[in-house]
Protein backbone atom coordinates (compact mmCIF):
# COMPACT_ATOMS: atom_id res chain seq x y z
CA UNK A 1 0.00 0.00 0.00
CA UNK A 2 1.37 2.99 -0.82
CA UNK A 3 0.32 7.03 0.37
CA UNK A 4 1.30 9.98 -1.45
CA UNK A 5 1.19 13.62 0.43
CA UNK A 6 2.56 17.09 1.69
CA UNK A 7 2.13 17.55 5.63
CA UNK A 8 0.56 20.63 5.52
CA UNK A 9 0.95 22.79 8.77
CA UNK A 10 -3.02 21.71 9.99
CA UNK A 11 -1.70 18.21 9.49
CA UNK A 12 1.48 19.06 11.63
CA UNK A 13 -1.22 21.33 14.29
CA UNK A 14 -3.18 17.89 14.54
CA UNK A 15 -0.05 16.09 14.94
CA UNK A 16 1.37 17.84 17.93
CA UNK A 17 -2.27 18.10 19.09
CA UNK A 18 -3.06 14.30 19.07
CA UNK A 19 0.46 13.54 20.22
CA UNK A 20 -0.15 16.00 23.23
CA UNK A 21 -3.46 14.57 24.53
CA UNK A 22 -2.05 11.10 25.18
CA UNK A 23 -1.61 11.16 28.90
CA UNK A 24 -2.72 13.31 31.49
CA UNK A 25 0.17 15.72 31.83
CA UNK A 26 0.86 16.59 28.07
CA UNK A 27 -2.80 17.27 27.43
CA UNK A 28 -3.11 19.63 30.65
CA UNK A 29 -0.18 21.50 28.94
CA UNK A 30 -1.56 21.01 25.57
CA UNK A 31 -4.85 22.86 27.02
CA UNK A 32 -3.27 25.02 29.86
CA UNK A 33 -2.09 28.08 26.74
CA UNK A 34 -4.70 27.49 24.24
CA UNK A 35 -8.15 27.96 26.89
CA UNK A 36 -6.87 27.86 30.53
CA UNK A 37 -5.11 30.84 30.22
CA UNK A 38 -7.03 32.95 27.64
CA UNK A 39 -10.23 32.18 30.34
CA UNK A 40 -8.05 33.50 33.21
CA UNK A 41 -7.07 36.46 31.21
CA UNK A 42 -10.70 37.06 30.53
CA UNK A 43 -11.77 37.09 34.10
CA UNK A 44 -9.25 39.02 35.31
CA UNK A 45 -9.94 41.67 32.52
CA UNK A 46 -13.47 41.36 33.54
CA UNK A 47 -12.32 42.24 37.61
CA UNK A 48 -9.71 45.08 36.51
CA UNK A 49 -12.76 46.62 34.19
CA UNK A 50 -14.91 46.81 37.35
CA UNK A 51 -11.88 47.80 39.40
CA UNK A 52 -11.27 50.57 37.35
CA UNK A 53 -15.23 51.78 37.24
CA UNK A 54 -14.75 51.81 41.43
CA UNK A 55 -11.31 53.20 41.79
CA UNK A 56 -10.49 54.51 38.52
CA UNK A 57 -7.17 53.69 36.83
CA UNK A 58 -4.44 53.13 39.23
CA UNK A 59 -0.84 51.68 38.56
CA UNK A 60 -1.50 48.47 39.88
CA UNK A 61 -4.83 47.76 37.52
CA UNK A 62 -3.11 49.10 34.40
CA UNK A 63 -0.61 46.74 35.43
CA UNK A 64 -2.95 43.79 35.86
CA UNK A 65 -4.57 44.46 32.29
CA UNK A 66 -1.38 44.25 30.57
CA UNK A 67 -1.21 41.01 32.29
CA UNK A 68 -4.70 39.94 31.11
CA UNK A 69 -4.27 40.75 27.54
CA UNK A 70 -1.00 38.90 27.42
CA UNK A 71 -2.76 35.63 28.63
CA UNK A 72 -5.69 36.38 26.26
CA UNK A 73 -3.29 37.02 23.80
CA UNK A 74 -0.97 33.65 24.64
CA UNK A 75 -2.90 31.08 21.85
CA UNK A 76 -1.93 33.30 19.20
CA UNK A 77 1.59 33.03 20.22
CA UNK A 78 1.48 29.11 20.47
CA UNK A 79 -0.14 29.32 17.15
CA UNK A 80 2.97 31.47 15.22
CA UNK A 81 5.61 29.19 16.94
CA UNK A 82 3.75 26.15 15.56
CA UNK A 83 4.04 27.59 12.20
CA UNK A 84 7.54 28.62 12.73
CA UNK A 85 8.41 25.33 13.94
CA UNK A 86 6.91 23.91 10.99
CA UNK A 87 8.43 26.23 8.68
CA UNK A 88 11.56 25.58 10.09
CA UNK A 89 11.62 21.55 9.90
CA UNK A 90 10.16 21.59 6.13
CA UNK A 91 12.59 20.37 3.24
CA UNK A 92 11.96 20.90 -0.05
CA UNK A 93 8.42 20.62 -1.12
CA UNK A 94 7.62 18.61 1.49
CA UNK A 95 6.25 15.70 -0.94
CA UNK A 96 6.01 12.47 0.86
CA UNK A 97 5.50 8.64 -0.24
CA UNK A 98 4.83 6.62 2.34
CA UNK A 99 4.86 2.32 1.15
CA UNK A 100 3.70 0.15 3.85
CA UNK A 101 5.19 -3.27 2.83
CA UNK A 102 4.90 -6.84 5.08
CA UNK A 103 8.52 -6.56 6.05
CA UNK A 104 8.96 -3.02 6.62
CA UNK A 105 7.72 0.95 5.75
CA UNK A 106 9.88 2.87 3.12
CA UNK A 107 9.62 6.74 3.09
CA UNK A 108 10.66 8.82 0.47
CA UNK A 109 10.80 12.45 0.15
CA UNK A 110 12.44 15.01 -1.97
CA UNK A 111 15.78 14.69 -0.49
CA UNK A 112 15.36 11.64 1.59
CA UNK A 113 14.80 7.78 1.68
CA UNK A 114 14.29 5.20 4.58
CA UNK A 115 13.19 2.24 5.39
CA UNK A 116 12.46 1.02 8.80
CA UNK A 117 11.05 -2.63 9.67
CA UNK A 118 7.77 -2.76 11.54
CA UNK A 119 9.27 -3.56 14.32
CA UNK A 120 10.84 -0.60 14.45
CA UNK A 121 7.37 0.98 15.14
CA UNK A 122 6.37 1.14 18.84
CA UNK A 123 2.83 1.88 18.52
CA UNK A 124 0.39 4.10 16.86
CA UNK A 125 -2.42 6.21 17.66
CA UNK A 126 -5.21 7.51 15.13
CA UNK A 127 -8.19 10.11 15.15
CA UNK A 128 -10.30 11.39 12.45
CA UNK A 129 -7.67 13.09 10.78
CA UNK A 130 -4.30 11.23 11.29
CA UNK A 131 -2.59 8.25 12.19
CA UNK A 132 0.88 8.77 14.36
CA UNK A 133 3.41 6.00 13.84
CA UNK A 134 5.73 6.15 17.26
CA UNK A 135 9.07 5.04 16.79
CA UNK A 136 10.10 6.39 19.94
CA UNK A 137 7.85 7.74 22.88
CA UNK A 138 8.33 11.42 21.37
CA UNK A 139 9.02 10.71 17.93
CA UNK A 140 6.58 9.63 15.38
CA UNK A 141 5.86 9.50 11.81
CA UNK A 142 2.68 11.21 11.16
CA UNK A 143 0.41 9.90 8.38
CA UNK A 144 -2.74 12.27 7.30
CA UNK A 145 -6.09 10.66 6.82
CA UNK A 146 -7.40 13.53 3.87
CA UNK A 147 -4.83 11.77 1.44
CA UNK A 148 -6.54 8.36 1.98
CA UNK A 149 -9.69 6.41 0.52
CA UNK A 150 -11.80 4.86 3.76
CA UNK A 151 -10.63 1.81 1.62
CA UNK A 152 -7.37 2.57 2.27
CA UNK A 153 -7.70 3.89 6.08
CA UNK A 154 -9.68 0.30 6.57
CA UNK A 155 -6.51 -1.53 5.05
CA UNK A 156 -3.74 0.47 7.15
CA UNK A 157 -5.65 0.54 10.38
CA UNK A 158 -5.72 -3.69 9.42
CA UNK A 159 -1.58 -3.43 8.72
CA UNK A 160 -1.04 -1.27 11.92
CA UNK A 161 -2.64 -3.69 14.34
CA UNK A 162 -1.34 -7.09 12.65
CA UNK A 163 1.93 -5.40 13.04
CA UNK A 164 2.40 -3.37 15.85
CA UNK A 165 2.15 -4.13 19.36
CA UNK A 166 0.66 -1.26 20.52
CA UNK A 167 -2.23 1.28 18.81
CA UNK A 168 -4.86 3.46 20.15
CA UNK A 169 -7.79 4.62 17.99
CA UNK A 170 -9.12 8.07 19.68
Amino acid sequence: MQIQFRLSLEDYIAAQSLHATRSAWPLFMYLLPRFIYPILGILFLIWDVSSMVNQGLTAHVAWLIICAVILICIPFYVRFQLKRCYRRTRSGSGDCTVTFGEERIEMKGEFSSSEMDWKGVKSFVENDKLFLLYIASAKFFPVPKRVCSEAEISTLRALLLQKVKSGTHL
